[in-house]
This record gives C-alpha cells, sequence and structure tokens, in this order.
C-alpha cells in the first residue's frame, strides 16, 4: 500500500519493453487520483530496443483507499499478458 496525502503526488513504475509491442495501460482511476503522466524511461546504459519502466504519476486529490489494476497489453490484444494491482491510501 502506497500512502499519501492530498495534493501529491504517486508515483508507479513499471518494468516494460515496448519494443514487442507490449504496453502498460493504467485503469480507470476513481475521482479521487488524477494522472498528471506516463512515460517511458529507458534504463541507464541501454541499447536501443532495450527495456526499461514505464512511469506513471497520479495526483491525490480526494482523501480515501484505492485499488488501481494496470494492464500490460499489446493495444491490438484485449487480453492482458500481465496485471499489477496498486493499493493507494490517501490521506488528509
Amino acid at each position: 500500500m502506497i500512502t499519501t496525502e492530498v495534493g501529491h503526488t504517486v508515483d508507479v513504475d513499471l518494468a516494460s519493453t515496448p519494443t514487442t509491442g507490449y504496453r502498460w495501460y493504467s485503469p480507470a482511476l476513481p475521482a479521487g487520483l488524477e494522472l498528471t503522466g506516463a512515460v517511458f524511461t529507458p534504463a541507464p546504459g541501454g541499447q536501443p530496443g532495450d527495456g526499461g519502466a514505464q512511469h506513471f504519476s497520479l495526483r491525490a486529490t480526494a482523501p480515501g483507499r484505492y485499488r488501481l489494476e494496470f494492464v500490460l497489453r499489446r493495444p491490438w490484444e484485449s487480453a492482458p499478458a500481465a496485471t499489477r494491482v496498486v493499493d493507494v491510501e490517501v490521506v488528509e
């Protein structure tokens, strides 16, 4: 569980190799969290085509407990190859 305060940012990093066609998709976010950024960062010293991390930044806008389920899939496929669950608690 990640705990943060209203107005603060939560960062989620997920291992990713987008050259395989797979990428992480963020869930439909609850009203208390707002997506402020989603970028891929290559691994330090990596070669072209190597993996890295897909980085999601979320801003907490309201107190509560939230469960986020990120899915790893190719855009043309509906079934995910993997899922990652992140629990977030936002306090005043």
